[in-house]
């Protein structure tokens, strides 16, 4: 591999080893400036280590062809060394936990299959925080920065194995894997477990651009092969200096949408003043930021629904920690558009919550009570600098009573992973206005995760929010909810014209503000196919 040789380059320059090393020079660095923590670099029989501090660097005089292995610490997140020549030239780099062998060779050995590329991002810019790419046995990882490549040797006319996690942070990570042609073949984050080549198939999300007011926005979309007309479309939303790409792994939110058929749009927050993709959701620190993306999100909504035929009373919206407090805010400014939330991890700002004027909406909150970034208690005092935001509790009443939901019952998931330290409660709040059901998933030893693909494991996170946005997924003509479109329906709208039963939106078949003559006539031409 080819990294992140500025490391060397200042030992070069700064430190006199270089030149007195008749070996090889070993450069070692800790992201955190606190040494390795106990993990060991041993090549051969020579091992070495970072006692302490950020850099650091040491002389191996034994032979080449030898295993190299490092590991069996604390914190191998922060670890990354490299293995340099006489004249500079990188022969090895890695971090924590590694198993190799440093071989006597100047040139990579050739490839009798395809060259792989691997294009790897890391959007908070501290590298991969013990995440590792694998293709079959072949693993890497992107131990430091924002970026690097490398390459694998691959035979792809068989299947091929691929896997993506092990590490934290998940939601930062992401990767694209091109063949020599440039040829997007796999595409994805952490976790992630698939395959490449033979009889494979890939779901690539596509990359578009959406006109904003003149601002070019990005967005991820996603449809199954087997979705129909009118299907429902749910939103998902990174989470502060996250991206849209990210999520797609790690939400796994594509494998629900092609179970049940329905679309997946994952919009990209622009970069804020620290280069960082966010939603303005009023946080401290972005005072001056005038991006409004109440608007933005709306009108991408309403551009996919009428692109691709979408049923309007069917778009909701999840979303992870800033993405989730993206989500309460399009409940409280456009839930015209977005007819049900499911943040994860998620607060609502004091501003919002202060500012927030509602019709009754579906609520899902899945929440840790060890969140250590969006506290489980709130922060009203703006102790952590993100600005004062109600706490979770806080937050699910203020849903509750908005709802005008009566009753309330306590149930105790699955514990279905005892490993994980953790379980779930859901707080269910039920007989609620416009049957808006509160629901509160608080996961109990849980932290500042999305269920399913880290910390608790006792569920699927997508899943579970898919099932609970299923229940107010609207078929079109179907006014009575008796799962058929029939001369039954036809029958309730006339009576609501002749204003002797009460009006209902999903009356207002073509969207004109208006129960008419016009909406009887769409019912029937439904019915009749």
């Amino acid at each position: 591999m080819k990294k992140y040789l500025y490391i060397a380059y200042c030992i070069l320059l700064f430190n006199p080893i270089y030149s007195q090393c008749e070996g090889l020079v070993v450069s070692m660095s800790d992201s955190w400036g606190d040494g390795w923590n106990g993990n060991i670099l041993t090549i051969g029989s020579e091992s070495f280590t970072l006692s302490s501090g950020s850099i650091g660097e040491d002389c191996y005089t034994g032979g080449m062809d030898v295993p190299v292995t490092c590991g069996g610490g604390m914190y191998p997140s922060e670890v990354f060394w490299s293995i340099l020549d006489a004249d500079g030239n990188e022969l090895l780099a890695a971090g924590a936990p590694f198993d190799g062998y440093l071989e006597d060779s100047s040139e990579p050995p050739e490839c009798e299959y395809s060259i792989l590329t691997l294009n790897m991002i890391d959007t908070w810019g501290d590298g991969w925080n013990g995440n590792v790419f694998c293709i079959n046995s072949d693993c890497t990882s992107l131990y430091i920065g924002s970026s690097g490549t490398d390459q694998f040797c691959v035979d792809v006319t068989l299947e091929n194995t691929v896997t993506c996690g092990g590490g934290s942070y998940q939601d930062e990570v992401l990767w694209t894997l091109s063949d020599s042609n440039g040829t997007t073949l796999l595409m994805g984050g952490a976790p992630f477990e698939g395959c490449v080549g033979g009889s494979c198939e890939s779901e690539i999300s596509e990359l578009y651009e959406f006109n904003d007011n003149g601002q070019l926005r990005k967005y991820y979309f996603y449809q199954p092969d087997s979705i129909q007309n009118n299907a429902p479309l749910i939103f998902v939303l990174h989470g502060y200096g996250g991206a849209a790409s990210g999520m797609i792994s790690y939400s796994a939110m594509n494998s629900v949408a092609s179970e049940h058929g329905f679309a997946v749009c994952y919009p990209q927050g622009i970069s804020d003043q620290s280069g960082y993709n966010f939603w303005n959701v009023g946080y401290a620190f972005h005072q001056n930021q005038t991006v409004d993306d109440v608007a933005f999100l709306s009108s991408l909504a309403h551009y996919l629904q009428d692109e691709y035929g979408f049923d309007s009373h069917n778009t909701f919206v999840t979303g992870f920690s800033n993405g989730g407090d993206m989500s309460y805010m399009l409940a409280c400014q456009a839930n015209d558009v977005f007819k049900a939330i499911a943040p994860v991890a998620g607060s609502m700002m004091e501003t919002i919550y202060n500012t927030c004027d509602s019709s009754p909406i579906p609520v899902l909150e899945i929440h840790g009570r060890n969140d250590n970034v969006t506290l489980w208690d709130g922060d009203m005092e703006n102790n952590d600098g993100w600005g004062a935001y109600n706490s979770t509790p806080e937050g699910i009443d203020f849903w509750i009573e908005t709802n005008g939901c009566l009753n309330n019952e306590d149930i105790y998931l699955p514990n279905t992973s005892t490993s994980d330290g953790s379980y779930i409660i859901n707080h269910r709040y039920f007989d609620c206005n416009a049957n808006a059901e509160v629901w509160l998933y608080e996961v109990v030893g849980g932290g500042h995760d999305w269920p399913g693909s880290s910390g608790n494991m006792d569920i699927e996170s997508s899943e579970d929010i898919w099932s609970f946005f299923s229940q107010y997924a609207f078929d079109m003509g179907d006014i009575n909810s008796d799962g058929e479109v029939n001369v039954l329906d036809v029958i309730m709208v006339v009576n609501m014209i002749l204003e002797q039963l009460p009006t209902q939106e999903s009356a207002d078949l073509n969207n004109d503000s208006d129960i008419n003559i016009l909406d009887v006539l769409l019912l029937v031409n439904i019915i009749l196919n």
